[in-house]
Formats: structure tokens, sequence, C-alpha cells
């Protein structure tokens, strides 16, 4: 009993941080979970403002042990959808975030994934090879004036996400897709992907600390938990990047 509750401890720190790195005070934020309880056509949905409550309850969730994977919305979004579930998981929601519902657009996201078939989890040479990939993508876009970014892993892939502040508009929206288009032209083959359709504004993300689960977990291809790598000194510094 004592370790079950010291791994639902850690699993509750863990999200918490990954929702006060990526919003500040005051904003809202939609929490989704995919395929829960294994049913393909479930998705549980919940609105948070506040990172200590959404961690417990994502944890605490049904989601957290059975969901094909746990999401959130990389940027904030109206806070009138609170009301839709409020600090709380609302299972089978209909009703999810909109490009036209994000306030304003504080990241810009990059996935490097191994190509492999769908449904199924990346091996630990596609992993590698994604997270070495990252970090050429890293250097070649700071090369070009990008802040440095968080880094992560999604469980089956690499992430690198750039703090950023632009509003919500198609102006901004043009400028990511160009961003990322870009990128994968830079980077094309070797078996890695760099994925030109996450530039809306809606955009949901891994959630860190949670499971990436894509078809059964075996030897050659685990479940596994999607987690920060790196941090900028700057934003370890605050609970937020604006």
């Amino acid at each position: 009993m004592t370790q079950i509750q010291f791994d639902r401890q850690r699993s509750i720190e863990e999200v918490a941080r990954v929702f006060q790195l990526f919003f500040a005070a005051g904003d809202v934020w939609e929490v989704r979970a995919l395929g829960v309880a294994g049913r393909a056509n479930r998705t549980d949905s919940g609105y948070f403002n506040d990172p200590a409550r959404a961690a417990e309850v994502v944890v605490d969730s049904e989601a957290f042990l059975t969901a094909r994977g746990m999401y959130f919305t990389l940027n904030p979004v109206m806070p009138a959808l609170l009301a839709r579930a409020c600090n709380r998981m609302e299972p089978w929601a209909t009703n999810t975030t909109k490009d036209h519902h994000v306030v304003r657009r504080t990241w810009l996201p990059v996935d490097c994934d191994a190509e492999r078939p769908s449904g199924i989890s990346s091996s630990q040479q596609e992993l590698t090879a994604a997270l070495e990939r990252a970090e050429e993508v890293r250097e070649w876009l700071m090369s070009y004036g990008l802040p440095e970014p968080v880094s992560a892993a999604s469980g089956n892939g690499a992430h690198l996400l750039f703090p950023i502040s632009y509003p919500n508009d198609e102006e901004s929206t043009a400028m990511i897709k160009r961003v990322l288009e870009a990128t994968a032209h830079q980077f094309p083959g070797d078996g890695i992907k760099i994925d030109t359709s996450v530039f809306n504004a809606a955009r949901i993300w891994r959630l860190y600390g949670t499971w990436a689960r894509k078809g059964d977990s075996i030897p050659e291809r685990p479940h596994r938990v999607a987690e920060i790598k790196t941090v900028p000194d700057c934003m370890m510094e605050v609970s937020h990047v604006a």
C-alpha cells in the first residue's frame, strides 16, 4: 500500500509540474483522454485552472490507468470553457476545444516520430533515432533565433516546445505552419518524420507523466510514460512561461 501511495504522489507531482510549466496563473486548459477503458470511441475531457487540483484529478481518473493516451491543450483557452467540466473529468465528453476557443499562442510544437505501422509503439531503436533527430532540429531552429525549447519524449517519439507569444490569428497560424513545413523539408527521410499537422491553435499534446499506449505492450515495443527531458534554465526559475 505504501508503494502504491508513493507512486501516486510522484505521478501527481510530475503532472502538476507540467501544468505549472505550460500555463500562467489564471489560464484555463483542457485535458482530454482518448480510448478510455479500451473503448475506441470514448473520450473523457475536463477543463482546469488549478495545476495541483488538475494533477490529482488526472492521476485518480479511470483514464490514467486505461486510456490509449492522455493529452492537454498546449495553448490556454477561453475561461468560459471551465463551465463545461470545472476541474474534473467528464466521461464520454462531446464538447472539446476548437481553434477559435484558444486565447493566445504560447508554444510552437515540433513532433519527431518514427515511421512505422499505425497502432503500435516504437522500438527502442526508433525512439532513440527520434530523440537524436530532435537534437538536430533543436540546433537548427535555434540558429534562426528561436529560443531554447523544452525537450521531451512522447513515449514513442521526441518533442520540442519553443516558447512564443502571439495572438491566435490567421497570421500566427500561417507562421507556425511555415516553420514546421520548412523543418520537415530540412530533415527528410531516415525513418523519422516531422509532423507538419500540429500547427493548429487547439492542438492537443501528449500529457507528460502519463502513459502512451498504442497496441499491445510487448518487449520489443513497450508502452512508455511520456516525460520532459530538459527545461531551459530561464524556465526553471518561474512556474510558467507566458
